[in-house]
């Protein structure tokens, strides 16, 4: 192609949506059987678009039903309202301005927000969390035990690429352009905006989660305890979490542990009970008690 315009190839091809969808097209018209190559590529998009839809949807759809375990009996109707939210919010990216909506979003929120949340993941799982209990884990889970490379790259490698790439691209950071379209001051403002929309929560839930922590008596007792995992986490099933020996103090049926802790009164119990009742008269309506008992 750059033969035939007579221009070099730093001219010709340019990264960005434009490689994809118009560079390659044209490229392809100059294979031999360009019908059967231009047919193979769109379809790889198609799969390829397809794959990323499944994530980003079976992402959130966890992210829902694990907050709102209540919705897991909808989940078709969860699946088909996140569905239908996408494809609003996709609309735009089909207009004439499409393109620009879409350069936009490729140069601000898939850069440096995803650069930051993969940076706070890496540092919440390898150091908070704890890299070692995370092994367990995936030991639990596959069977045998990763390799110690994946702890080392986990630890310090990830973590020292992405934070160096990330400086690295606010250092060097230009306002966005799309090809000799040079966007104003509302579209870097719009950009940065996805990018605080995206790494924003981040702050925000751990500001939120410290503040409503009833338990600790001070600032680092309160920040220990939202670090704790719960007596929740961990396998679904008891039989599973009977493997888990490798955490102090593990709870390994935390349902049957909080029936316990809702239902057991060191006060009342079947031996002694003493209820005054004025004038032998009890009004139904307005007097209930309960005995509870613990397991003897």
């Amino acid at each position: 192609m750059a033969a035939q315009i007579d221009a070099d190839i730093k001219d010709v091809v340019k990264s960005g949506p434009g490689l994809a969808f118009i560079v390659y097209p044209e490229a392809v018209t100059h294979l031999p059987a360009p019908p059967f190559w231009a047919i193979a590529f769109f379809f790889m998009l198609i799969l390829l678009g397809l794959d990323s839809q499944f994530a980003m949807v079976e992402t959130l759809l966890s992210a829902i039903l694990d907050q709102w375990p209540k919705t897991r009996k909808y989940k078709t109707l969860v699946i088909l309202l996140i569905c239908i939210g996408m494809l609003l919010l996709g609309l735009p990216l089909v207009t004439e301005g499409g393109a620009y909506l879409l350069n936009l979003m490729d140069t601000y929120a898939a850069s440096y927000s995803l650069m930051t949340i993969g940076f706070v993941q890496s540092v919440a799982i390898s150091y908070i969390y704890g890299a070692e209990r995370f092994f367990q884990d995936m030991k639990i889970m596959y069977g045998a035990r990763p390799l110690l490379l994946w702890k080392i790259l986990w630890m310090f490698v990830s973590p020292a690429l992405v934070l160096f790439i990330l400086i690295f691209a606010i250092v060097e950071y230009s306002p966005a352009t799309y090809g000799s379209y040079e966007y104003d001051y509302t579209g870097d403002i719009l950009g940065w905006l996805m990018v605080a929309a995206a790494a924003f929560w981040i702050p925000f839930w751990v500001v939120y989660t410290l503040c409503t922590e009833k338990e600790g008596r001070d600032f680092f007792q309160k920040l220990k305890n939202v670090s704790t995992p719960n007596i929740f986490w961990g396998p679904a099933l008891v039989k599973h979490r009977q493997l888990v020996d490798y955490v102090p103090g593990f709870v390994v049926d935390p349902n049957a542990e909080k029936e316990k802790e809702a239902y057991f009164n060191p006060a009342v119990s079947m031996s002694s009970v003493n209820v005054d009742v004025p004038n032998g008269k009890v009004d139904t309506r307005r007097f209930s008690f309960k005995i509870s008992y613990a397991d003897t």
